[in-house]
């Protein structure tokens, strides 16, 4: 198996954080689940069956700036800092999945 189906597979198998009570923090769940959307909307395609489509919005720089985001609210809340910590650890995990997506050429002959 590939490093990016070994990567992709193991991203499909865990589960997106769950959401918060701290309004700020949801907010941030909620652009989380939608980056992990224009992922799927990626990554499933070429596992599927090796189309190399590339989301239309900047994934990269979103996740930079929700990364951004949740180091902010890291500093300012912290009874949620575990919270925050896993989503800033599954926005990580996204930007691997993404980038050794990204790193394949259409042909699928790049890993």
């Amino acid at each position: 198996m590939s490093n990016f189906h070994e990567t992709a597979q193991l991203w499909l198998s865990t589960p997106l954080p769950a959401g918060s009570s701290s309004d700020d923090l949801d907010e941030v769940h909620a652009d989380l689940a939608l980056i992990d959307t224009w992922v799927a909307g990626s990554v499933l395609p070429m596992l599927q069956s090796g189309r190399w489509p590339p989301a239309t919005p900047d994934v990269v720089a979103a996740l930079d700036e929700l990364s951004t985001e949740i180091e902010r609210l890291r500093t300012q809340d912290g009874d949620e800092n575990g919270l925050a910590n896993q989503y800033l650890a599954y926005a990580c995990f996204l930007r691997r999945v993404y980038g050794i997506f990204l790193a394949r050429t259409d042909d699928g002959m790049n890993e």
